[in-house]
């Protein structure tokens, strides 16, 4: 072949459909290449998205958990002002304690000049002696009962309590600031009454029934009290009450108790002792099981008999 031959343009005698396309390798590679690099770019900017919403989440859980806390250990807001304005109405409602008076507030209705002949009978004529003054002075007495400090009184020993032995013939009006009367027998106490509504008026119900147990001394025997000597129709004298462990000053109300609930009485008995009765029989020195074969034994008598009657009286008043 001559060097005009190899120099002269090759003629194209491939057919149009077979030809084949010459596609740059390098313009490719570098569309791929971008691609590529904005894939990455979306899901790179995808996770740092969710990093950041994980990250608030994280704030948002470390802004609650103070307030969490915060609201369990006060409540919820509206139950705890609810709660607050239950105390606050209690405390409103919760009724005024007693004041000490100088004056009784029945003394407009009665009058200094008794003139009145006194009953022959012992008991009788103690009671009648009771002035209103001397009431007064006991119902002053009894409010620091109501505040005093809570104090543990221990159960006396039983070989340490005696039925009463010694009995009051002659009351000191200076130290027996209530006379009372047994009116109902519970078992393990008994339930005393005042001889005159003036202790209790009206503003002192909770003076209407108190409590006598092996927690009250006898002074005259020096020893606390079995109450298997005590029976109903009893009259004893009371020195001084505290209130009963089971209540607080919170639990006083002015408001008389039922017959049913006296077992309940805000008061319990301290000193007191029995007034001798006439033609009084002497006291059963007997066991709590023969107690109630044996209280004939102190009941026999006319006077018992009469206090007993007039118990029965001033119970039913109190109902």
């Amino acid at each position: 072949m001559d060097e005009d031959a190899k120099d002269a343009p090759m003629e194209d005698v491939t057919d149009p459909d077979q030809q084949v396309e010459i596609v740059d390798v390098d313009d490719t590679a570098r569309h791929k290449l971008g691609d590529e690099a904005s894939i990455n770019d979306l899901e790179e900017g995808d996770k740092l998205e969710d990093l950041q919403d994980i990250a608030k989440e994280l704030d948002e859980i470390e802004d609650e958990i103070p307030t969490v806390l915060a609201e369990q250990e006060a409540g919820e807001p509206g139950e705890q002002i609810a709660a607050d304005e239950q105390v606050e109405e209690q405390v409103r409602n919760r009724p005024q304690l007693p004041t000490e008076e100088e004056e009784h507030p029945f003394a407009a209705y009665y009058s200094a000049d008794n003139s009145e002949e006194w009953p022959r009978d012992p008991a009788a004529r103690a009671v009648e002696r009771i002035t209103l003054s001397h009431i007064q002075k006991a119902r002053n007495a009894t409010i620091a009962a109501i505040t005093a400090p809570n104090a543990v009184r221990e159960r006396p020993r039983r070989e340490d309590t005696e039925v009463p032995s010694q009995l009051v013939t002659t009351p000191d009006y200076d130290t027996d600031i209530i006379f009372a009367v047994v009116v109902h027998n519970l078992g393990a106490s008994l339930v005393v009454t005042p001889v005159k509504r003036e202790y209790a008026a009206n503003d002192r119900g909770d003076l209407y029934h108190k409590l006598i147990n092996e927690y009250s001394f006898d002074y005259m025997t020096g020893k606390h009290t079995k109450i298997a000597g005590i029976m109903v129709g009893d009259l004893v004298l009371i020195r001084d009450v505290f209130r009963r462990q089971m209540y607080t000053p919170e639990d006083w109300s002015p408001k008389p108790l039922t017959h049913v609930d006296a077992k309940k009485a805000f008061f319990n008995v301290g000193n007191f002792a029995v007034f001798k009765l006439e033609n009084h029989a002497p006291p059963c020195s007997v066991s709590p099981r023969q107690s109630h074969a044996d209280e004939t034994c102190r009941q026999s008598s006319p006077a018992s008999v009469k206090a007993t009657r007039r118990s029965r009286e001033i119970w039913k008043s109190h109902r």
